[in-house]
């Protein structure tokens, strides 16, 4: 037997301001639409969800989750129970991301907490938890090690919440919280004497005209690519920083808080992008200059839940980018931006800013992207007529589960959500003309952790028209030609994803299981096995043509709905050029009965049940069904007659299984078999 192939992980740049992460928090399940690739599944032990190169959750130090797509982006936030009023700022370029909630600002700037806390580029390459060196008084040090289910729990045993403007301090006893890990050196800084040295200095004023200190401070070399630190004078007024001369883009952002530390009255974002230092230079920023940002939708009575604004700094050569992003909750002073003069020469910058309120079980998104400057103010209004109206149905296939929908636009990057019970169904109107619209659904546990995610692939929608969408329901079963899923062939190796626990409306996804393996037969014979994952694999294989048999098998635990899938795919394949990718031959058949929210159907009742058969060469040429009552201990055949089987239901409390095969005009066939396909009450 050949073990299966895996491809090194691809290194990723640090951040410029930080080192690179040796341990992480572990990250989520993938998402839809990851490409397949040679790359091969990750490691994934039982109890967790399946890892993949595709969109995943990474969790930070506060709980706090963010969503990176396969390249590593930015796509999500998914603020902590409890932290949903925390705006949190995302600060990006050279192929790494910074998520600096804003609570963490003081403490990192105190140097009581490890930037490298909050790499997640870096955190989401690594896994086995986030190692935590914990320093008490009298250099007392604890080790700490945080999965991300904990992770909001153990940030509040490690910090106070009487902090100030909002901010939590260390708790009692606590000197520092550093990442258990080597640092290397940190490129963005410098030691006095490689090169003469100026004082660069910031002078923030806040809307009351007098001197306040900003919750984030980012100065970027824009000739060397490198960023730097300014700290707060003595008397509060203003921030200074040693640094060399040349051209800068200063960002500065100012948050008003209640009295109660908990509550964002405003903000107010400022940029000069275009900064020259020769000497000792004064910088003032004065927050009187921003403009108010309003996006409103059409509905009266609705509250604004977040607000999302992002800018993007370019070089027309292309050699360095960075870009800024703030989520913002909804604060009732209002959001204000402003660009303080031109853009340097040879420099591009756009923005984007996006919203969502709610009204009861219905929300509103809206979303406007700047091509050539940030935002000095926005003012975005959309009536009813230009809005799209999307009936939203939210599934659960285990009890007592939340979960969290994300719509997103294409004009943006990332998207905010938050948990609500499942089963639900949420009307969402989404702004027709601002690009097209994807959503996801995330799954989670009783313990907050991800459980599964299915997503629908970004499409255009027209104003004033209704579409469904569901996600999460049953029937689930296999989806290998959702997205860019399938089974492809690179060379040598065979690999892909299928989506064993795809959604009964067809999106692809993963899910938790707690058993997977993926068998490779050829020419009759077992070849190589995985048990790290059923969502994506890689095998290398001999160049020569054969024929092939690709079996998945997965289970995942507390399953009320779909809790075993085993899927086969028959297959010949040959040679292929190393640089070449051949998708080869993949089916699924796909049950699509009339379900309630709970994936239940009338007891006792005989039930017609639409089935379909398609693979990558069109309809299956043929289609056999079997069903049955014990959850496949025996099987009864089910003939299907104009698209449909006729089921027997059984009393309540009972499931249905089913078992089916499917062969198209070549002959590659796919069995599957779906065990508790749906439960009768």
């Amino acid at each position: 037997m050949r073990s299966h192939h895996r491809s090194p992980s691809p290194r990723l740049t640090a951040l410029a301001a930080c080192a690179v992460l040796a341990a992480a928090l572990a990250v989520g399940p993938s998402a839809p639409g990851a490409a397949a690739s040679p790359a091969g599944a990750q490691a994934a032990s039982p109890g967790q969800p399946a890892q993949a190169p595709g969109e995943r959750l990474v969790t930070l130090v506060t709980g706090d989750r963010v969503v990176l797509n396969e390249a590593g982006e930015t796509t999500g936030l998914i603020p902590a129970q409890g932290r949903e009023h925390i705006p949190v700022q995302f600060v990006e370029t050279a192929g790494a991301t910074l998520a600096l909630p804003a609570d963490v600002r003081p403490l990192l700037a105190d140097d009581v907490l490890d930037r490298r806390l909050f790499d997640v580029t870096a955190l989401g390459e690594a896994d086995n938890g986030l190692r935590l060196l914990v320093t008490h008084e009298g250099d007392e040090l604890e080790e700490l090690t945080i999965t991300p289910e904990r992770a909001a729990e153990v940030w509040q045993s490690l910090t106070d919440p009487a902090g100030r403007n909002g901010t939590p301090a260390a708790a009692p006893g606590i000197e520092s919280i550093a990442l258990d890990a080597t640092a290397e050196d940190v490129p963005g800084t410098r030691a006095d004497g490689e090169e003469p040295l100026v004082d660069l200095t910031v002078e923030p004023v806040g809307r009351d005209g007098r001197p306040a200190v900003p919750a984030s401070t980012v100065v970027a070399n824009l000739d060397r690519a490198e960023f730097y630190e300014l700290a707060v004078s003595a008397d509060g007024t203003t921030l200074t920083g040693r640094v060399p001369a040349g051209r800068y883009a200063v960002d500065v952002t100012f948050l008003e808080w209640a009295e109660d530390g908990t509550t964002l009255l405003s903000s107010d974002w400022l940029i000069r992008p275009d900064v020259r230092v020769t000497g000792d230079t004064t910088v003032r920023v004065d927050a009187a200059d921003a403009r108010p940002v309003t996006m409103t939708g059409p509905d009266d009575d609705a509250t604004q839940e977040s607000v999302i604004l992002a800018n993007e700094y370019v070089a027309e050569n292309g050699d360095f980018g960075m870009a800024a992003t703030w989520a913002y909750p909804a604060a009732p002073g209002g959001h204000r931006t402003a660009q303080l003069g031109q853009v340097a020469d040879g420099w591009r910058m756009s923005a984007t800013a996006s919203t969502w309120w709610k009204n009861g079980d219905r929300r509103y998104h809206l979303a406007d992207r700047a091509e050539d400057s940030f935002y000095t103010g926005l003012d975005l209004r959309v009536p009813l007529r230009d809005m799209a109206r999307v009936t939203t149905r939210q599934g659960a296939w285990a009890d007592g589960r939340h979960g969290q929908l994300i719509t997103r636009s294409s004009l943006v990057e990332i998207a905010a959500a938050q948990a609500r019970e499942l089963p639900r169904v949420t009307e969402v109107f989404v702004q027709a003309d601002a690009g097209r619209w994807s959503q996801e659904l995330w799954q989670l546990g009783p313990d907050g952790g991800e459980e599964s995610v299915h997503g629908s692939q970004a499409r255009e929608y027209r104003a004033g028209h209704r579409y469904r969408e569901a996600f999460n329901t049953a029937v689930f079963g296999p989806a290998p030609n959702a997205g860019d899923n399938g089974i492809f062939r690179t060379g040598n190796v065979i690999h892909g994803g299928t989506s064993p626990f795809g959604d009964g409306a067809g999106h692809g996804g993963s899910s938790l299981t707690d058993s997977a393996r993926v068998t490779l037969y050829r020419n009759g014979e077992e070849y190589a096995r995985s048990t790290e994952s059923a969502d994506w694999f890689a095998f290398d294989v001999p160049a020569d043509e054969a024929a092939y048999e690709l079996v998945v098998e997965a289970t995942r635990p507390g399953a009320t709905a779909g809790t075993a899938v085993t899927a086969s795919y028959a297959f010949a394949s040959g040679p292929a050029d190393a640089g070449e990718t051949v998708q080869l031959p993949s089916g699924a058949v796909h049950f699509t009965p009339d379900l309630t929210p709970e994936n239940t159907s009338p007891a006792d009742r005989r039930v017609r049940i639409p089935v379909t058969a398609r693979g990558t060469a069109g309809p299956a040429a043929s289609l056999a069904v079997e069903v049955s009552y014990d959850r496949g201990e025996t099987w009864a055949p089910a003939p299907v007659r104009n698209g449909r089987v006729h089921v027997d239901n059984p009393p309540a409390g009972g499931t249905v299984s089913f078992r089916a095969e499917a062969r198209d005009r070549d002959g590659n066939t796919v069995t599957q078999t779906l065990i508790d396909a749906y439960r009768t009450a």
